[in-house]
């Protein structure tokens, strides 16, 4: 979907937070932006702003926990020193 200055759409910053933002142009292929009651502009490519909050908390990314094997599981636990 195309933007034009003055369009109101979202953006998904961190993964986390869905914030609504203002167009206030365009530079080649980078959209510049505004979060609405701030001051600043941030510039953003076309895949990165949603026209619904929706579809904004729709493109979070899970991301997978890092599982470590627990040392009481091990084979070798005898093996393993004591902190004393």
């Amino acid at each position: 979907m195309s933007f034009v200055s003055g369009d109101v759409c979202y953006i998904l910053e961190d993964n986390k937070y869905v914030t609504k933002v203002k167009v206030m142009g365009r530079q080649e292929e980078l959209y510049i932006v505004q979060r609405i009651g701030s001051c600043g502009a941030i510039r953003m490519t076309e895949k990165e702003l949603f026209a619904t909050e929706e579809e904004a908390a729709a493109s979070k990314k899970t991301t997978h926990a890092l599982v470590s094997p627990q040392l009481s599981i091990l084979p070798e636990r005898d093996n393993i020193p004591k902190i004393i």
